[in-house]
């Protein structure tokens, strides 16, 4: 067929031409029919990204709503509450086992980040946060747990065993937090500071584990340094093309990929406004792509670091030691429950270690983990994780989750 050279037809319409009142019947026809069909496409699209309706409707959002009912029971509802534990990029890097009154929780390798984490740090951090609510979970359902971290050695995939035991209902305040915990990647209200009566409940959490904790007010030349470096940081992750494609393997576009998936990173939990939520989701899946990093870099600097009145750094003696950072992963659990309690608005800030576990990977000079020891303090601490905390004037929103019957092996 030729298009450019083959002026045949426009001879032929010379010869007869249309009527003008045919051609504009003509034109209103395929207009009306172009308006319809891009109408049906719109609320095809409308109903799939949830752009039209509740963004957290659906599968991929019911176990938070099944904790929050008080309906949940038994080691079942043990699991539940684990289900609902931070963890890093949504990824849920956790199955469990069940034999009798023993719950066993093992690490998911296919559910690892790749170049993001080739130690396995957020993974066993991520872990310990499941261990923790696993915890909470049983005291609150009418247990008593009896639990071994790590019973099978530092190695191998076996992260835990609880083992429970009919008791009395002795629900932990923080059980009442549990489908409430959400990361909050929005604005923070800078000049509304944190108190020190809430700094000393988050950091009363410490006495359970050997982990310590550094705190860096947003003002101070700590906070700049850390905010600087953390944007540099998520600046390098983007332009790593390993660490970006695992990155951006978590991501989840639209309401209809969220409740299949069940777990990954959404645009309703970014940190966007609920209108430019709405938008992003109507836009053209290329467009979003296209723009998604540029606009986390954006978040990032004017949103979640500029936002900050403060940040917290979290230590352990060895980052190599699985079990501290097992126990890292349970603190930050616990602080952030606390937090929830108190209603502050938490959020992790991982760039710089996901970079200097990079570097560490390759073998080369890490920029962020030179600074990273900087901010430490000591010289027997090494930085495991990052977060800001402060007040948001809006709530924060859930990320999705996998049932239980997902998570049993």
């Amino acid at each position: 067929m030729k298009f450019d050279d083959d002026d045949s037809a426009a001879k032929a319409a010379k010869k007869k031409p249309v009527p003008r009142r045919r051609a504009l019947k003509v034109s209103l026809g395929i207009a009306g029919a172009v308006m319809a069909t891009a109408a049906a496409a719109t609320g095809t699209r409308l109903w799939r990204t949830g752009a039209g309706g509740n963004l957290t409707a659906g599968a991929g959002y019911e176990p938070w709503r099944a904790w929050d009912s008080g309906d949940l029971k038994g080691i079942e509802g043990i699991i539940a509450a684990a289900t609902l534990a931070s963890n890093t990029y949504n990824s849920q890097p956790w199955k469990f086992t069940v034999t009798d009154n023993v719950i066993d929780l093992h690490a998911d390798p296919a559910r690892g980040l790749g170049a993001l984490d080739p130690f396995g740090r957020e993974m066993a951090i991520s872990l310990g946060c499941a261990v923790e609510n696993m915890v909470i979970g049983a005291q609150a359902l009418g247990f008593t747990p009896v639990l071994n971290v790590l019973p099978a050695g530092p190695n191998g995939y076996h992260v835990a065993r609880m083992t429970v035991f009919p008791g009395q209902t002795d629900k932990p305040l923080e059980a009442t937090a549990l489908a409430r915990r959400h990361t909050h990647r929005g604005l923070y209200t800078r000049d509304e500071k944190v108190t020190t009566q809430v700094i000393d409940a988050l950091y009363a959490q410490t006495q359970y584990t050997k982990s310590r904790l550094v705190w860096l007010g947003g003002d101070g030349p700590n906070g700049k340094q850390f905010a600087q470096s953390t944007l540099d940081a998520a600046q390098a992750i983007l332009a790593d093309n390993d660490m970006r494609r695992d990155s951006m393997s978590w991501f989840r576009r639209d309401l209809a990929a969220v409740n299949h998936k069940a777990d990954g990173l959404t645009l309703n939990a970014s940190g966007l406004s609920p209108f430019m939520t709405r938008m992003a989701l109507m836009a053209p899946a290329r467009t979003v792509d296209k723009r998604l990093a540029d606009r986390s870099i954006m978040l990032t600097r004017d949103v979640q670091l500029a936002s900050a009145p403060m940040f917290g750094l979290i230590t352990v003696p060895d980052v190599n030691d699985r079990t501290a950072l097992v126990e890292a992963g349970r603190l930050w659990q616990r602080m952030h429950l606390t937090a929830t309690l108190k209603n502050l608005a938490m959020q992790p800030m991982n760039q710089m270690m996901e970079m200097a576990d990079r570097d560490r990977s390759l073998q080369r000079t890490s920029n962020a983990g030179k600074v990273l020891k900087e901010l430490a303090g000591f010289a027997d601490a090494a930085v495991v994780f990052g977060f800001r905390l402060g007040y948001a004037k809006t709530p924060a929103q859930p990320s999705p989750r996998r049932d239980v019957k997902q998570v049993i092996a």
